[in-house]
């Protein structure tokens, strides 16, 4: 389980590569939604003995809590690098975000957006507020 929380507040999905390095044996990883069973028919990374392997994935997060799971059949060193984030009512943390047009958002800007994603998210905060 992989807490998204510092960076995102309800999100939906989260694009992102992610690697094994060092497996012990043979094996495969998986990453999908927290929350949902362990789908048995699908891999994101295929792996043998001591390799070092990446690849894209792309996942839905848990309701309500911002969480995927990642589940490796063998012994490894898994990093996890996030891309994007889907949203629809949730929001990134503006502590991560580019500047805009040469400039951090105006605390006017990040306000009014703070004000629109409170309105369907009141039984929830950030973990960054």
């Amino acid at each position: 389980m992989h807490r998204l929380g510092d960076y995102v507040f309800f999100g939906e999905g989260v694009f992102g590569n992610v690697t094994v390095t060092g497996p012990l044996a043979a094996g495969f990883l998986q990453v999908f939604p927290e929350g949902t069973p362990r789908p048995p028919e699908f891999s994101t990374i295929n792996y043998q003995p001591n390799q070092t392997l990446s690849n894209a994935f792309v996942s839905g997060v848990s309701n309500d809590l911002d969480l995927i799971s990642v589940y490796t059949l063998r012994t490894t060193h898994v990093i996890i690098d996030v891309v994007a984030f889907v949203i629809s009512y949730g929001e990134v943390n503006p502590t991560i975000l580019p500047l805009s047009g040469g400039a951090a958002l105006s605390a006017e800007a990040l306000a009014g957006r703070r004000a629109e994603c409170a309105a369907a998210a009141r039984r929830s905060r950030p973990r960054w507020r």
